[in-house]
């Protein structure tokens, strides 16, 4: 019945008779028995499984810790998939129902039990195990399959919408090209040979002398008509139609000279079209037409009359349509061979010809197109809606354009001068977010100040201070904009809207929508610089920091009546100390030393106060006040360098916000090196953070390749399970053929064939067995691939968040370099020796002599348009 691999099960009974005798028929039975008398061991060990769950926990009901339903109830919990058999008597029937309800057991045996029935229910519990485990094994192939679908249909969404983008692209291509043929056409037409004897072919009337004179007069009438109609619509000058002029010799001589420069085709059409005119033969010379019979000479002289005069007439029609191109070309703008650029294409900006009918104006942000009827538009025959929307495309017009039957409606009601033709899509720009805070956040106040220079930090003035569950800061969040369209298509961008930070700190709570926080204790509110809310309790060391209290890590405000010792480490929001010696200190709030500072590394966010600076190396996101001197000391400031009683000896400061000093060098020591007007403290951390990311980004690339890989293996699995899942249906099928054969064999009494039948069903058998013993192999290598890649993601996970807070800490960077313009200046109120280095966003320079009373300013100027920054000079006094 059991398979290679025994399943395995818990006894969990604290009787050693039971508990032995119902392990050896389990083990017999071909179970792989733990047997535990402690329900905590029991269930620990079933916690801690690294083989997959357990088939099968049996629990008797009486324990001396905990009951048999309760166990059972917590197997429930720690293992769904184990089934669960309650071991309990006969006799309490009320406690079967409850363990029911209570638990859910699987199974139920009675004390004493028989072998027979221990055995029969632990192979039901068996068989609906196998069945639950492949039942979750199937949710999980779906799961995958539906996500493959899924991945799926968004690609071909997306090239759903490619297609329908390079469709749209077509259909304006279409009606650009439609728009050139009509234009083309137009040109055509106008550059046509056009005869009167044409006119008389057309019109299928005979070429008499009568007729050609009526359709002379006709054609005179209709292009003075036409004269009229240019004229007015263009307010230029009448033109009138001179006999005198069209039939003068002249104009005739210059009207064939022109002819002459006609192409080669143009003459043949036209000498094709006099002969089928006139339906005569053609007047070339013959040999018979060069005899000198006087009936031949009257008819050839007639002939030539006729010549004449047809080709007077077709002088005439060139004539006045030459005379209409003219009045065209005069009354188009100066500017008509010019090119308007677009964003896109160079147009030519000629007139079309609805342009004489309507007039069009599109919004400054190009999202709003009105066209309204000019005076000259006549109601009794408007264009058609192709026209309009071929004339709308010549304008760039393309998108939110009325619907066709509007645009008809409107042609149709001469009442209605004026309509939005087309409505593009205006953009909406974003709002940034805005943080309020409910406690005074500028203070700044690190005690009274004496004239020795030695501060009182009991003199502090008001400091904040919240209870518990009070509100701290609110966050009304970013809104993102919408890009717009234009008429043309074109989307109209807006900037991304950066949210505003609002990191929680330590001893607040955050709302669950996290737009609020809350002080979660009693305590002095602070927002550090990068935006972070905290309240803290203070931290007060009557003493040195020494080997006594070994370095300090605490979360809120620390005082240190005595010193900060070599070696030593403090970190917290904000430190107050008698002095410090050889430590490395790190806060997020301010640092407020009594005496001074010697061989120390100090990070902080807040500002400094102390008496003297020597020999250290300092970061800070705040001011710096000194009273007495700085001495062989580095120092980096995204805020100012306050020494105006002091003095600062061979050491580097970089001060965003510009160094105030009472005296800068001596004769004797090396020169002072200033940077004034630049961040390089915030550079400095953000390159740190660039390279943190850039290393959290390569491990997580590997883990994804990780996790492919395993995705791909799983996936090579699936083949697999179909392969042997059609081995396993396909002998049971067989079995069932055969099984139904075995009665007519059984007939025949053919004893080799029933033996044949038997073996068949033997290896099939075994054949199933096989494919179902490699189908529970690979299915457990799914759940190791399975467990893998949960592993896998959940420190993919750990670098994401690592990741994101890199990049919240990288944008509160940001927001905080732009709360203070820089300010690249230095001045001593005292003396400046010579030899310092000032050094400046755009210009530095050295100092040649010794200076006093002077400040030095980086200043812009411009001469001749260019721009200029030099270091300039000027007296403090």
């Amino acid at each position: 019945m059991l398979e290679k691999k025994r399943p395995r099960v818990i006894l969990l009974e604290d009787n050693d008779a039971v508990l032995q005798s119902a392990n050896t028929i389990l083990s017999k039975e071909g179970w792989d028995v733990t047997c535990e008398q402690v329900s905590k061991n029991a269930l620990q060990l079933l916690k801690q499984s690294k083989d997959g769950p357990f088939a099968l926990f049996i629990s008797n009901y009486k324990l001396p810790e905990m009951e048999g339903d309760d166990i059972l109830w917590q197997v429930k919990k720690i293992s769904p998939l184990t089934q669960r058999m309650l071991m309990i008597s006969a006799q309490e029937p009320d406690i079967l129902i409850n363990s029911i309800n209570k638990a859910e057991i699987n199974a139920c045996i009675n004390t004493p039990f028989k072998a027979e029935d221990l055995v029969h229910q632990s192979r039901i519990c068996f068989k609906h195990f196998k069945r639950e485990v492949k039942r979750q094994r199937l949710k999980r192939i779906t799961a995958h399959q539906n996500k493959q679908m899924f991945k799926i249909a968004r690609g071909l969404k997306k090239k759903d919408r490619a297609y329908q983008t390079h469709l749209e692209g077509k259909r304006a291509q279409v009606l650009k090209l439609k728009s050139k043929k009509r234009e083309a056409e137009n040109t055509s037409n106008i550059n046509s040979n056009i005869s009167l004897s044409a006119i008389l072919d057309h019109k299928k009337i005979k070429p008499t002398p009568e007729n050609f004179e009526t359709e002379f007069i006709a054609a005179c009438q209709m292009l003075q008509s036409l004269f009229d109609k240019v004229a007015n619509q263009n307010n230029t000058d009448p033109v009138h139609i001179s006999m005198d002029k069209l039939f003068s010799p002249d104009s005739i001589e210059n009207q064939s000279k022109t002819d002459t420069k006609d192409s080669d085709i143009q003459k043949e059409g036209q000498s094709d079209a006099m002969d089928e005119d006139t339906q005569k033969p053609s007047l070339k010379s013959t040999p018979e037409s060069t005899t000198d019979s006087p009936e031949k000479d009257s008819i050839k002289n007639n002939l030539q009359e006729d010549k004449a005069t047809s080709k007077l007439i077709d002088n005439i029609l060139k004539f006045a349509l030459t005379q209409i191109r003219d009045i065209q070309q005069d009354t188009q703008s100066p500017d008509s061979d010019t090119c308007i650029q677009t964003d896109e294409n160079c147009i030519d900006d000629t007139q079309h010809p609805l342009d004489t009918l309507f007039e069009i104006s599109i919004s400054e942000n190009q999202t709003k197109a009105e066209i309204k009827r000019k005076p000259t538009f006549d109601p009794d025959c408007p264009p058609s809606l192709s026209d309009i929307l071929d004339w709308l495309s010549l304008k760039l017009i393309s998108y939110g354009i009325l619907e066709n039957e509007a645009i008809e409606t409107w042609l149709k009601k001469p009442s209605v001068d004026e309509i939005t033709i087309a409505k593009g899509e205006a953009p909406v720009f974003g709002q940034p977010g805005i943080i309020t805070y409910q406690f005074e956040t500028d203070f700044t106040n690190p005690g009274k100040i004496h004239e020795d220079g030695t501060i009182d930090f009991r003199d502090r003035g008001d400091i904040p201070y919240v209870k518990k569950g009070k509100l701290l800061a609110q966050k009304i969040p970013a809104k993102q904009g919408k890009p717009g369209i234009s008429l043309s298509g074109i989307p109209i961008p807006v900037e991304d809207v950066v949210d505003t930070v609002l990191a929680q700190g330590t001893g607040v709570t955050v709302s669950e929508d996290g737009l609020s926080i809350y002080a979660d204790i009693d305590g002095q509110p602070h927002v550090d610089s990068l935006g972070a809310v905290s309240v803290s309790s203070e931290l007060v060391i009557k003493g040195d920091v020494n080997f006594e209290t070994g370095n300090i890590d605490f979360n809120g405000n620390i005082i240190v009546k005595g010193m900060v010792k070599e070696g030593f480490t403090v970190k917290g929001i904000s430190l107050t100390a008698q002095e410090i010696e050889g430590a490395t200190i790190d806060l997020s709030g301010d640092l407020n030393v009594c005496a001074g500072i010697t061989d120390a590394r100090i990070c902080a966010q807040g500002n400094i106060h102390a008496k003297f600076i020597n020999n250290s190396n300092i970061m800070g996101f705040g001011d710096i006040f000194i009273s007495k001197e700085i001495i062989d000391s580095q120092i980096l400031l995204s805020g100012c360098c306050q020494n105006t009683t002091g003095h600062i000896i061979s050491s580097k400061i970089t001060a965003k916000l510009g160094v105030e000093a009472g005296k800068i060098g001596t004769a004797a020591s090396t020169p002072s090196h200033f940077i004034v007007g630049i961040d390089e403290h915030v550079e400095t951390i953000k390159e740190k953070i660039d390279k943190s990311i850039e290393t959290s980004v390569n491990k997580s690339n590997l883990l994804k390749d990780d996790i492919k890989n395993l995705e791909d293996q799983d996936q090579s699995l699936y083949q697999q399970i179909s392969e042997k899942a059609h081995i396993q249906d396909r002998a049971q099928l067989d079995i069932k053929e055969i099984k139904e054969s075995l009665p007519d064999i059984k007939k025949s009494r053919d004893m080799i064939k029933l033996t044949q039948a038997s073996n068949e069903i033997k290896n099939l058998v075994e054949k199933a067995k096989t494919a179902e013993n490699e189908l529970n192999v690979i299915f457990e290598n799914q759940d190791n691939i399975a467990r893998r890649i949960e592993q896998i993601k959940n420190q993919l996970a750990l670098l994401e968040e690592k990741n994101k807070a890199f990049v919240l800490e990288k944008r509160a960077l940001k927001e905080f370099a732009k709360k203070h313009s820089p300010v690249p200046f230095i001045s001593a109120v005292k003396t400046i020796a010579q030899g310092t280095v000032i050094k400046g966003p755009h210009s530095s320079i050295i100092i040649r002599e010794d200076k006093s009373g002077c400040k030095i300013q980086e200043l812009e100027s411009q001469q001749e348009g260019i721009q200029f920054f030099e270091m300039v000079f000027s007296d403090l006094h």
